[in-house]
């Protein structure tokens, strides 16, 4: 039986010279003849020697930036492409002791150079307190290590060997002395001072010893290397070597430069070997591939060439002939194929279908692929499958009419578009359905109009956990609560992930779904052990949703969830809010003011309003306080709806400059009409204190005034800044070096305490308004009067807020409060109206004895 790969066929179609054809012969290559090497060596060369004739006071002898990471990305390029060398030489030996030779060398080299890298100062695990020292030598090791491989290569064949040995353990000498000996290696490196005469000394030997070698590779080239790109990497290695003599301190421009060369000279040596192991040879086989192109005939570029299996098959379905491809596609052993009925290769559930197909391929007579879709399989003769692509085409072999069958195995390519298609339904990392997947889950539902509920968790703290333990943690916690609510999954209830740290399940029960819920929350209860020695104790809290509500699609079924969750957060945790209408509603309430707000402070639907602060000791005004007011076209909006909104956006950023500029302008205008307004104070929020930024515009607007800084008091809540003392406390600092005064606001409901509050540059404490309402009971004096205490002993200013009766003032007044603010003294006046509360405020009240 004939076949593709009978090697009979193959040396018949060789030409030769007694059939009588010419037989082209590649045309040997030409010398090396490039210039290019010389052109960038004289370059470097006279580069170099600019910067030794600059010497020290040269202006590139300044420190590097983030040094550190050129120095590990010059000495991994320098690595890299040593190993490169060393690899290159060691495969493509083919007997040659010189490439052997050059393997050891360059991998020596390679090693201590790695040496050098890891023991820099800075990235070193084993501390020394002479540690560029050690560096040092290790740089010294590797670039004695370079001239002793060339040297070595220019020495005898017959001392090659022996040579290659030497290697190893002069790699492992100057590795022990570096790492644990180097105490016994003279200073190279005094700081202060630059490198010693012995360093230098060094140096400059390892210079002239590179220029010596350079100059004995173009006279004596060692084989198989190319000569002029080797001795120009010599050359440019010399050079920087020559350099380190202006070795000043590590990270400055002539260090990074002398890298710069050290990584340039390596190239050219990675260049001279690889051209001549595999460049030059790759285009001698160019070459040659060329010339014999012409004398191959069809039938053996088909045989050498085909990357594809090709099978002739008869109308019987019997496989004629075979190439080498295929044998190598089927797994077949040689001529096995051709003992085999084509079916042999098919799938067993495919064989009886596949005969009525290549009837009716044989009768139509054309060339065409045998599916459009490449989703085939085939069937090795080990039993394993693989999709292929399969083009048919007629053909005629030995005068009876045939099919010839070109196989491609494509399974890699049909496994990544299946994974892809599987991508396109699921979450990689939980592998369960992802959003797209749910949504159309529960369109279908809709459409069938199932009855069902869809719930919808959202992991508690998930950032926290990220923060602490690393991301990796936090997507096994994800996978763990995916495992967990599978697991626990009814039958017919359906678990997707619907984004971050939200997993989403179609339930069955409607009734009692909520209970449902609560159970499913209830899983939360144990601990997931993320690894044997770490457990993760995290809660869930849920939105739900029937899918009787009314929706039109899919989307808005898990937008009501959403809503359901987003209801839930604001509640606290651990719970589960059901979706109702009116939810949506404040959605969009939040999204309407949210939206509404960039342009209402364009437009000036935002105001202030200043509430008085009086001194209880003698009734007169301390300050004001500056409260935000918008006044829109449609009523005014309270500062309770529409401040959470501006927090949430981030708009507070924006509006809150607005009022500080707002109520320092005031102030100005205060000063200019003779009216004594001490004290002005603005509320900060959070997002406001993260605002790098901030200290300088406020100190810019005070400056436009010509305002005093301490005339301007700036109000934050305990919470947010006991809540992260470490992060506000630096930000809190700046405002106090500015002059500005700080009051810490809603004082008694965070984490207060002696500790904490001495560390904040807080002038002024706010009692909190529900202390302040509950004066007259035996707690709330209790509390009232440890505050007061505590801020007396810190020395601060106390001021208590909601002062509405007569009673609760003269309590505070007597036991020592500084200031009141409440509607007994006056509610918020416009800015127009402060000018005649000042006039007509009341006579000062007797100091209580």
């Amino acid at each position: 039986m004939n076949t593709f790969a009978s090697p009979t066929l193959v040396d018949a179609m060789k030409p030769t010279h007694e059939s009588g054809r010419w037989v082209s012969v590649p045309a040997p290559l030409p010398p090396y003849s490039s210039r290019w090497p010389y052109a960038i060596t004289v370059l470097l060369l006279l580069t170099a020697g600019t910067l030794l004739a600059l010497g020290e006071t040269a202006a590139f002898n300044v420190p590097v930036p983030r040094y550190a990471g050129w120095h590990i990305l010059a000495e991994t390029l320098s690595i890299s492409m040593t190993l490169l060398v060393a690899v290159a030489a060691w495969l493509r030996t083919g007997g040659s002791t010189g490439l052997k030779l050059a393997a050891a060398g360059f991998l020596s080299v390679a090693v201590l150079d790695l040496l050098h890298l890891v023991t820099y100062p800075g990235l070193s695990e084993w501390p020394h307190p002479r540690e560029l020292d050690r560096a040092l030598l290790f740089w010294f090791g590797a670039r004695g290590g370079v001239a002793l491989t060339f040297l070595a290569m220019l020495l005898p064949k017959r001392w090659h060997s022996f040579a290659t040995w030497f290697f190893l353990p002069y790699a492992a000498a100057v590795a022990a002395t570096g790492l644990w000996l180097l105490d016994l290696v003279p200073a190279l490196y005094v700081p202060g001072q630059g490198l010693t005469w012995i360093k230098r000394a060094s140096d400059l030997a390892i210079s002239a010893s590179y220029v010596g070698l350079a100059l004995a590779v173009l006279r004596h080239p060692p084989q198989p290397v190319r000569p002029d790109v080797v001795a120009c990497g010599l050359l440019v290695l010399a050079a920087g070597e020559a350099l380190i003599v202006l070795y000043s301190a590590p990270g400055n421009m002539h260090n990074t430069v002398i890298h710069a060369y050290k990584v340039l000279g390596t190239a050219f040596f990675a260049f001279g070997i690889l051209f001549t192991q595999l460049v030059r040879p790759y285009r001698q086989l160019q070459s040659a591939t060329r010339a014999h192109a012409d004398t191959a005939g069809r039938l053996a570029a088909l045989v050498l060439g085909a990357p594809d299996g090709i099978l002739i098959v008869d109308g019987d379905g019997r496989i004629l002939a075979h190439n080498n491809a295929a044998d190598q596609l089927f797994r077949a052993a040689p001529h096995e194929l051709s003992a085999l009925a084509i079916e042999d290769l098919v799938p067993s559930e495919h064989r009886s279908s596949h005969a009525h197909h290549r009837a009716s391929q044989r009768a139509s007579h054309r060339t065409r692929k045998m599916s459009p879709v490449p989703t085939l399989q085939a069937v090795r003769r080990n039993g394993s499958r693989f999709y292929a692509d399969i083009s048919l085409s007629p053909m005629v072999w030995d005068g009876e009419r045939c099919t010839a069958a070109f196989i491609r195995d494509v399974s890699p390519r049909v496994e990544h578009m299946l994974h892809t298609d599987w991508l396109a339904s699921h979450d990689e990392l939980t592998r369960l359905p992802n959003r797209g997947a749910l949504r159309r889950e529960i369109e279908a539902r809709l459409a069938a109009a199932q009855p069902g509920a869809v719930f919808m968790l959202d992991l508690d703290k998930l950032t926290r956990i990220n923060n602490a333990l690393g991301r990796e943690m936090g997507d096994r916690l994800l996978c763990a609560t995916s495992e967990r609510l599978r697991d626990n999954a009814r039958p017919g209830e359906y678990v997707a992930r619907y984004a971050g740290d939200r997993f989403v399940l179609i339930l069955q029960q409607v009734d009692a779904g909520l209970e449902r819920c609560r159970e499913l929350l209830a899983l939360f209860r144990e601990p997931f052990v993320l690894q044997p020695d770490l457990q993760v104790q995290v809660s869930a809290t849920g939105g739900y949703c029937r899918l009787g509500e009314p929706a039109e699609n899919g989307s808005q079924v898990l937008q009501h969830c959403e809503i359901a969750v987003a209801a839930a957060k604001g509640l606290g945790q651990r719970i589960v809010v059901e979706f109702n209408p009116a939810l949506h509603t404040r959605s969009q309430r939040w999204l309407e003011l949210a939206s509404r707000m960039p342009k209402a402070l364009e437009q000036g639907e935002f105001r202030l309003v200043y509430q008085p602060r009086m001194n209880l000791a003698d009734g007169r005004t301390a300050g004001f306080e500056a409260l935000l007011r918008w006044q829109s076209a449609d009523g005014n909006i309270g500062p309770a709806e529409f401040i959470p909104v501006a927090e949430d956006t981030g708009f507070i950023v924006e509006l809150g400059r607005w009022a500080l500029r707002q109520a320092i302008d005031q102030m100005a205008r205060w000063d200019s009409q003779s009216m004594s307004v001490s004290q002005v104070a603005v509320n900060l929020s959070v997002r406001q204190l993260a605002d790098a930024s901030l200290p300088d515009f406020l100190r810019d607007c005070l400056a436009v005034h010509r305002l005093s800084a301490n005339r301007i008091e700036l109000e934050i809540t305990e919470t947010a800044a006991m809540e992260n003392l470490d992060w506000a406390l630096p930000r809190l600092v700046q405002f106090d070096e500015i002059g500005v005064a700080l009051a810490l606001d809603d004082f008694g409901t965070g984490y207060s305490s002696l500790a904490y509050l001495q560390a904040l540059p807080c002038s002024t404490l706010k009692i909190d308004i529900a202390f302040v309402r509950r004066l007259g009971t035996p707690s709330g004096d209790a509390l009232v009067r440890a505050i007061l205490a505590m801020a007396r002993s810190l020395d601060k200013v106390t001021v208590a807020e909601g002062v509405e009766t007569s009673l609760q003032h003269d309590w505070l007044r007597e036991h020592g409060c500084d200031q009141g603010q409440g509607y007994l003294f006056a509610r918020p006046l416009e800015a127009g109206e402060v000018g005649a509360f000042l006039i007509d405020q009341p006579a000062p009240l007797p100091t209580p004895t």
